[in-house]
């Protein structure tokens, strides 16, 4: 049976969230704080929007690309993580294959792109996940940089959230969905309220659902935590283990780069890691550093 539920949080996982649902026959509506913070100009807006107490969406800092982050041994979770993350893979390539690259690029964000991950150690064995990303191969020692002595060299999906965002909202909007922002909620069960106070005009379940009677007050079934850092500070949930990350990451304009890089440095110490990121029109994201 179709439900009205209602997601809270409209960064990149709420929106997808919500857009699944709608998939699945449901009336969605979206209840956020803020929806564009990812509009800053520069590489990633100001330091507030990753406070807790500052519950803005986050994703626009994304550099964003797809690789195997965890490694084999690292934990017993990798072979869910590594089912989830295939799952993402799919779905980002399944935009490529639908709109065609030059579309999906201008129209999603989302695009191939060539480069290499590199160590400051020799790698026993190829990763887990060489046989998800294209063109998978040892990098070569002309292609290493200084520090490095090997590396993988492949194609990934990267997706540039400045793009990614809006084309999530606009076809959350276009599947009869209903985005309420500016809603900051001291408790988790406030997102109801929004829902059933709002006008019908803002906030009526989409007409598809066929379960769902046509000209029936709004209601909300289903509430879904979609607010990221925001839950260590909301109510009904405060989620301690949630914690803000500060890194340093630059925006610049350099439209000669057109490969990603990066690898851990290992004189951290502390399993940090750099990277280089071509985004469209010339710029590329620079990074990063983890306190």
């Amino acid at each position: 049976m179709a439900k009205h539920i209602v997601v809270v949080g409209a960064g990149v996982i709420g929106l997808t969230t919500a857009i699944r649902l709608q998939e699945g026959g449901h009336a969605v509506t979206i209840v956020a704080a803020a929806v564009d913070a990812e509009q800053h100009d520069g590489a990633h807006g100001p330091a507030a929007a990753v406070r807790p107490e500052n519950p803005e969406p986050v994703s626009h800092v994304a550099g964003a690309w797809w690789w195997g982050r965890l490694e084999e041994g690292a934990t017993g979770a990798l072979d869910a993580y590594a089912a989830w993350t295939g799952m993402t893979w799919q779905v980002l390539e399944r935009h490529m294959e639908e709109l065609g690259e030059e579309a999906a690029a201008s129209r999603t964000g989302v695009q191939w792109r060539e480069g290499s991950r590199q160590f400051p150690r020799a790698q026993e064995r190829d990763p887990w996940w060489r046989d998800v990303v294209r063109d998978f191969r040892r990098t070569r020692p002309e292609e290493l940089g200084v520090g490095y002595v090997d590396g993988y060299h492949f194609r990934s999906l990267f997706v540039d959230m400045s793009l990614y965002l809006p084309y999530l909202r606009q076809r959350f909007r276009d599947g009869g969905g209903v985005l309420l922002e500016s809603r900051r909620l001291e408790h988790i069960r406030d997102a109801a309220k929004f829902v059933s106070s709002a006008p019908s005009s803002e906030a009526a379940p989409p007409p598809s659902p066929a379960a769902v009677t046509p000209g029936a007050p709004p209601r909300c079934d289903v509430i879904v935590n979609c607010t990221g850092l925001g839950a260590r500070a909301l109510g009904g949930v405060r989620d301690l283990a949630v914690y803000p990350v500060r890194g340093q990451v630059l925006l610049v304009d350099a439209p000669h780069v057109r490969e990603f890089g990066g690898g851990p440095i290992e004189a951290a110490g502390r399993g940090e890691t750099t990277y280089i990121i071509p985004r469209g029109g010339g710029r590329v994201v620079l990074g990063g550093t983890v306190q």
